[in-house]
């Protein structure tokens, strides 16, 4: 299906605001389109912890934020998305509402892509929050929007596979990460932002080779 058809079709958000909402993730959400991949398991979740860069990203009267995440002191949080069977999302609805924005503002449709981000923000937000936050978005360009686009992917898709190949398709910016005390950095574009196919399917088919 394409997306015009998805959003035709399917195009209902599962509404925070509500106290019978599930994780939008679930495959039991409204939002569910096909539910196949399970991305976080039970040990991922249990050994998940938020950075607080991320935290920071929700703004006030943003839902996601609680509902998402569960505070456990001061400085750490744990993962409520994932864990068991009930979290399996391949697409669901509000993927779809992130690509047309996005296809939107690339076409230079802005004031379109900022009201299909209006309308995640709706289903995400406290009514008391809910209209300076659209207001926020609308009033944006379109390399404002550009930026925020993304941000919002990160904030919702949060946890669900999707940063890395955000990551490599958009700026492929630098990554530093210390593990048991050593650094490690991902340069700006580095070459490795592509990964290599794996040795044995080279073997098998060394036509595949050019690609590292």
């Amino acid at each position: 299906l394409d997306l015009y058809t998805i959003y035709q079709t399917q195009g209902t958000l599962e509404n925070l605001n509500n106290s019978s909402a599930v994780l939008p993730d679930n495959y039991k959400s409204v939002e569910s389109i096909v539910a196949l991949e399970q991305v976080m398991t039970n040990t991922y979740k249990n050994a998940g912890r938020p950075a607080p860069a991320l935290l920071a990203l929700y703004q006030s009267g943003d839902l996601r934020k609680t509902k998402y995440y569960k505070q456990i002191t001061a400085s750490v949080s744990r993962l409520n998305k994932g864990g068991s069977s009930e979290y399996s999302c391949s697409f669901r609805t509000a993927e779809q509402y992130l690509i047309a924005a996005e296809c939107s503002n690339e076409l230079g449709h802005t004031a379109e892509a900022a009201e299909y981000i209006a309308q995640l923000l709706a289903a995400r937000f406290r009514p008391s929050s809910l209209s300076a936050a659209q207001d926020r978005v609308r009033a944006m360009n379109q390399e404002q929007l550009r930026e925020e686009i993304q941000t919002e992917r990160l904030r919702e898709l949060a946890f669900e596979g999707f940063r890395w190949f955000d990551l490599r398709r958009t700026t492929q910016p630098s990554l530093t990460k210390t593990y048991q005390g050593d650094t490690y950095t991902l340069q700006q574009g580095d070459r490795r932002y592509t990964l290599r196919f794996p040795t044995e399917a080279t073997e098998a088919n060394p036509k595949l080779s050019a690609n590292h």
